[in-house]
């Protein structure tokens, strides 16, 4: 018989031969003297025909294993298959991960992303924001981007051409209470029912269940996960940094795209808006999205997303949203659409260099001291930022303007 497939997702092995034998071997521990020990488990075609702990570096163990193998089935090659699945295993798992060369005059791709701007590929993202403010429900749009996939969405946000399988981890809520957004979600954004997103509860910190998530990975052929939320999935002290770069570990083992949300710091000194607790939640992520929602109405509100932290490029420009709840009885819908942040509540948190476009835009030619007085920032600010942005403003006689094409 024929090796013809081998997969790992962190821990967990899959190995596939011709003629149907399907072996996956999971839960692998190191024993004090060295040798691994893991569950196994051997399919004849669709068939579990045995489940065994076994240590995969003994002989005896394999003999005894082929044994049980051949009154199942006497016509496969068992001391061969488990042979061979011992040695690939055993190899694989003492070689780890590959050194590889990083040649300087070689091509290299642009940095990817699975949602543009939101979303790296194969790496974590962190959304974070107080309760009550969309953060689930932005996380269940971005799925319901990639999974159909959304190419023409309304918001021009990147996606790929083929669906992307998604798998909500929810230490939050529950199935019905996700399935309800999702629902109100389609039907808000008038788009078709008919989509299945794996879902699962957890109760265990991401770190005592990876293992398990990463075999829902690998049968699924997961490529996008949401984790909702860090708090709990995190587990422990989230002050931590232990606890904290556990669960990022964690992470990083599934290699896919990874959503965290979380929530927000309460920092009465400096007022400055953070993800709670250890710095290590902003440090290991490679991008970071800040959420808040407009007070007032409950079923109509608008919602400001700042990029407050990427590693290889320039923070993306604060994007709004505006939220519509629809709840007629029968008809519950959700629907998402841009909208102009000057035009919100947050029009003063905007960049000042994006909050003077928009006043001159209004108002026509002012004066640095006009424009000054009219956004509350000081005189020589803002003449720094007018004079770095040469592309974008002009000066005409001692008055600023915003160049011809930008309006």
């Amino acid at each position: 018989m024929k090796l013809e497939r081998i997969e790992r997702r962190g821990g967990v092995f899959s190995l596939s031969w011709d003629m149907g034998v399907h072996v996956r071997v999971e839960r692998i521990r190191t024993e004090r003297n060295g040798d691994f020990r893991g569950q196994v488990t051997f399919y004849d075609g669709d068939v579990l025909i045995h489940q065994t702990m076994m240590n995969l570096s003994v002989g005896k163990a394999r003999t005894e294993a082929a044994k049980v193998l051949a009154t199942r089935n006497n016509k496969r090659q068992w001391p061969g298959i488990i042979e061979e699945m011992c040695f690939t295993v055993i190899q694989r798992l003492l070689r780890g991960s590959p050194v590889e060369e990083i040649r300087a005059e070689d091509d290299v791709p642009p940095e990817q992303h699975l949602v543009e701007p939101f979303l790296p590929l194969k790496q974590p993202s962190l959304l974070y924001g107080r309760g009550g403010s969309c953060k689930s429900y932005l996380g269940l749009l971005l799925a319901v981007c990639v999974e159909l996939p959304w190419t023409d969405n309304p918001f021009g946000w990147g996606v790929p051409k083929k669906v992307t399988n998604t798998l909500i981890l929810d230490w939050e809520t529950d199935k019905n209470t996700v399935h309800r957004r999702l629902k109100r979600l389609l039907r808000g954004m008038g788009l078709p029912a008919g989509l299945h997103l794996p879902y699962r509860h957890c109760h265990a910190p991401l770190v005592d269940e990876i293992e398990a998530v990463e075999r829902i990975l690998m049968e699924k052929k997961i490529e996008f996960v949401i984790v909702d939320s860090a708090g709990k999935a995190c587990g422990g002290d989230l002050i931590d940094a232990g606890a904290v770069n556990a669960f990022y570990s964690a992470i990083s083992q599934m290699g896919v795209t990874c959503l965290i949300i979380h929530h927000l710091a309460k920092d009465e000194f400096t007022k400055r808006k953070t993800p709670f607790g250890s710095a290590y939640f902003e440090n290991n992520a490679r991008s970071q999205w800040h959420i808040e929602r407009e007070q007032g109405d409950e079923t109509d509100f608008a919602l400001s997303l700042s990029h407050t932290k990427v590693n290889d490029s320039a923070k993306h420009q604060a994007i709004g949203l505006r939220v519509r709840f629809e709840n007629t009885p029968g008809n519950e819908a959700t629907a998402f659409e841009l909208c102009d942040l000057k035009e919100t509540e947050f029009a003063d948190r905007l960049p000042l260099r994006q909050q003077i476009e928009a006043l001159l835009l209004e108002r026509g030619l002012l004066s640095a001291p006009d424009i000054a007085n009219q956004v509350g920032k000081p005189a020589n600010m803002v003449r720094a930022i007018l004079s770095r942005n040469k592309g974008l403003f002009t000066k005409v006689d001692q008055r600023w303007g915003v160049l011809s094409g930008r309006a």
